[in-house]
């Protein structure tokens, strides 16, 4: 029976969806009577951990793009030495068939020195792919300077020579090199790991790059229960929410609402922010929302675009939505599709085509009395997505692989 989970994680913040994952499951997971020891790499450490119980283990290094010391980046973002050791020697505290180690994200700082040591010292080792880090060079299988999904095999010759990381081409050959001593450690072990997946579309990419032997199991991540909406009566906005990037799919929203001449409103903080926002003087850009401005955007909005022109691994903001009543415009390739059930909740577009887009909402237009509060609601069982079914099935994954 397992009473010690060892959660590792780069942030111990929430700082985006993974750490958001790691810290919520932690404290979870405390509720419920583990032994929960949280280890990261930055600071801060958020009040929620200290307040839960959870112990933290803080190795107070920066994430490799925060490094002032170029050179301490490079090498710690390969193989981080502090983390291997301190992680081995917290797991020596335990017993082993008492204790499993589970990794949401090691790229930004710990290095795939932390899946290493936790292969080493014999413990039961669980990654849940948030990403696609795992085989990918630039963890998104995205090529960021075509903005668009790349079809080439990572690590092959058409990868290697491919220039599609978002800084430079020096920087993909140093993720290269990273790559490829990450594969040297975690290939010759891939019986001693099970992945956590957590879409449909997480699980084909990981048996298509990782082979049919992988061993995974689905375990959904947890949704963030909003409080119910007060809709106004007068709905008239389409909204986005996500970080303002291209791969986000930022510029599709905006010149389609544009031109269908509809009032947009855009949740999020990002680098095209000030760009966009002089560029669209149309759309409503509120920067960073506290919780309550976010009710409030949402009560004037009645429809979610989620146009994001990768594949996404979960697209928690769709589940979000749709558990309020909100329908959703998402792209049909990427993972946040699964959530939608066309006519019900939501309709589909085809990814990264403005035209696509533009039809798909005049059809949302024409038929939004289909796209009822209760109808969304109803259309999928977001009880799947609750944080007691969350951590019942990590304790059941736990105990029984």
């Amino acid at each position: 029976m397992v009473k010690n989970v060892i959660i590792v994680s780069d942030f111990a913040n929430i700082n985006g969806g993974a750490a958001k994952v790691a810290v919520s499951s932690a404290i979870g997971l405390a509720s419920r009577g583990l032994n929960v020891v949280f280890v990261s790499a930055t600071l801060p450490i958020c009040n929620e951990l200290y307040d839960s119980g959870v112990s933290v283990v803080c190795l107070d290094q920066y994430s490799i793009l925060e490094d002032p010391n170029r050179i301490r980046a490079v090498t710690q973002g390969v193989w981080n030495r502090k983390a291997y050791k301190v992680l081995g020697e917290l797991i020596e505290n335990y017993a082993r068939e008492e204790t499993v180690v589970h990794i949401h994200g090691w790229i930004k700082s710990l290095s795939v020195s932390v899946i290493a040591v936790a292969i080493k010292k014999n413990v039961k080792v669980y990654i849940t792919l948030h990403d696609f880090f795992l085989y990918c060079p630039n963890g998104g299988l995205y090529n960021y300077k075509q903005n668009e999904i790349c079809d080439k095999r990572p690590m092959s010759i058409g990868c290697l020579m491919c220039n599609c990381d978002s800084r430079s081409y020096l920087q993909k050959l140093w993720r290269v090199a990273r790559q490829f001593i990450q594969d040297k450690s975690i290939a010759s072990n891939l019986g001693k790991i099970c992945f956590v997946t957590i879409s449909e579309l997480s699980e084909r990419l990981l048996v298509k790059y990782m082979g049919n032997d992988v061993r995974y199991v689905r375990v959904n991540n947890m949704v963030e229960v909003v409080p119910s909406i007060d809709y106004s009566t007068d709905r008239d906005a389409y909204i986005f929410m996500a970080r303002l990037s291209p791969e986000k799919g930022l510029d599709l929203f905006c010149e389609v609402i544009t031109e269908l001449g509809l009032k947009g409103i855009v949740c999020g903080d990002g680098y095209l922010l000030e760009e966009y926002r002089a560029k669209y003087k149309n759309i409503l850009f509120t920067g960073w929302v506290s919780d309550q401005q976010k009710k409030e955007f949402l009560s004037r909005s009645k429809c979610c675009i989620f146009p994001s022109k990768w594949y996404e691994t979960f697209g928690l903001t769709v589940a979000e939505m749709v558990s309020i009543g909100m329908p959703c415009i998402v792209a049909r390739q990427n993972a946040a599709a699964e959530l939608i059930i066309e006519g019900q909740n939501g309709l589909l577009f085809e990814i990264g085509n403005k035209e696509s887009l533009s039809t798909t909402i005049k059809m949302f237009e024409s038929d939004q009395q289909s796209f009822s509060v209760p109808n969304v609601k109803n259309a999928i069982d977001v009880a799947r997505y609750s944080m007691n079914n969350h951590v019942k099935r990590l304790e059941h994954m736990y105990n029984s692989l």
